[in-house]
């Protein structure tokens, strides 16, 4: 068994030990962004801590070397590929109904990014943000940043619309798609600098 299988089979194993937790998450009628983001908060603690023990960092860059590998390895690894793809389509189908989980080339993921980074970083856009974090001037940080992630969800799901992902399914879709190219120098950019120059707008960040 390759470290890499070694490591995957150790992960899925124990996200299928959370079954419950991502269960409770899809029986909830909370928006799809606190969903999203319960999600990353059950599996990513779980991935760092594997990935710890085959010699990655314990961080967002050793997850993304170990990232850049199984999707590299997997081109050639079929038995990595099926657990890879198994893996996910167990979290997504027991976590949000999907039952099939959709790819997206790593052209297409940095025309993507890119989109969502311009449209984000319009004057228009960025006008928008200036309205709603003003009618939150006594808000909590915690309630500044619900109500911005509100007001980008429907611009990353109108772009990723335009690459086959619609509606809340779509965007659950496309973000399980793009895990696979967070390694990418051009992906990290823009979604940096989309990132930066809203959290800026919206005076969330320095």
């Amino acid at each position: 068994m390759s470290e890499l299988v070694e490591a995957q089979t150790e992960i899925f194993a124990l996200l299928k030990q959370k079954e419950e937790q991502l269960l409770s998450i899809r029986a909830s009628d909370e928006p799809l962004i606190e969903k999203w983001q319960k999600f990353l908060g059950v599996i990513l603690p779980i991935q760092i801590m594997v990935i710890r023990k085959h010699g990655y960092a314990g961080d967002q860059k050793g997850l993304a070397e170990f990232n850049e590998k199984v999707v590299r390895e997997a081109q050639t690894d079929l038995e990595l590929k099926k657990l890879n793809e198994g893996k996910w389509l167990y979290l997504f189908k027991t976590t949000f109904g999907l039952n099939e989980v959709k790819a997206i080339s790593l052209e297409d993921a940095q025309k993507m990014t890119r989109e969502i980074a311009d449209a984000m970083t319009s004057e228009e856009f960025l006008q928008k943000i200036d309205e709603v974090m003003a009618t939150l001037q006594e808000g909590s940080m915690l309630e500044r940043r619900q109500r911005l992630l509100d007001v980008l969800l429907p611009v990353q799901m109108e772009v990723m619309e335009r690459y086959g992902f619609p509606g809340e399914e779509g965007y659950i879709q496309a973000q399980r798609a793009m895990m696979d190219y967070f390694f990418d120098p051009v992906v990290i950019k823009q979604a940096q600098r989309a990132q930066d120059t809203i959290f800026k707008r919206a005076k969330l960040m320095g």
